[in-house]
């Protein structure tokens, strides 16, 4: 059956499907347990073959809970539900960088400012050996703050002691 709304285990209970990208659903979900909002990214249902989206999963999941920075979207649990993997991460309810894009210009002032954060948190993440190969728009998620999470590392690459990605991969061709 699989993830929809309605469903509930564990502590959660979801509430509403808020997006899909080229690996994964995202979800909004109740945690009953702390009485908060979360998001739940599951994996798509449909991938290529070319894809272990199991090993790509884990990764993603074990690359994001190893770095811990501000503008890094944290992650508070890793598991499976009826076959289907998940990842429950911090909600944040500002939506994305790519929604602000379309509702026009910004100000010099607050692109420099978001820009300075981002930059923040791939500094940090580049010298935790964590390259995130993925960066865009829809990858930087604000809260209602409008502070920038640098999101989804499902791509990322993680370069062993000779500098050399264990796991070269490529992100988005846009």
């Amino acid at each position: 059956m699989g993830m929809e709304v309605g469903t509930e285990f564990s502590q959660y209970r979801v509430i509403e499907h808020i997006g899909r990208g080229g690996m994964a659903d995202v979800w909004s979900a109740r945690d009953k347990r702390l009485n908060r909002t979360v998001a739940i990214k599951t994996v798509a249902r449909d991938l290529s073959q070319d894809v272990n989206p199991v090993r790509l999963f884990e990764r993603e999941a074990r690359t994001i809970a190893s770095l811990e920075h501000p503008h890094i979207l944290p992650i508070y649990e890793f598991g499976e539900y009826e076959g289907q993997l998940y990842i429950v991460m911090r909600y944040v309810s500002g939506g994305s960088l790519e929604d602000l894009l379309e509702e026009g210009p910004m100000s010099v002032e607050e692109t420099l400012r978001l820009a300075r954060l981002v930059a923040h948190a791939l500094d940090y993440a580049h010298s935790n050996q964590v390259i995130h190969l993925d960066l865009k728009p829809s990858n930087i998620l604000l809260d209602s703050y409008r502070q920038p999470y640098l999101a989804d590392f499902g791509l990322a690459a993680v370069l062993g002691p000779e500098g050399r990605a264990a796991n070269p991969g490529s992100g988005t061709l846009l």
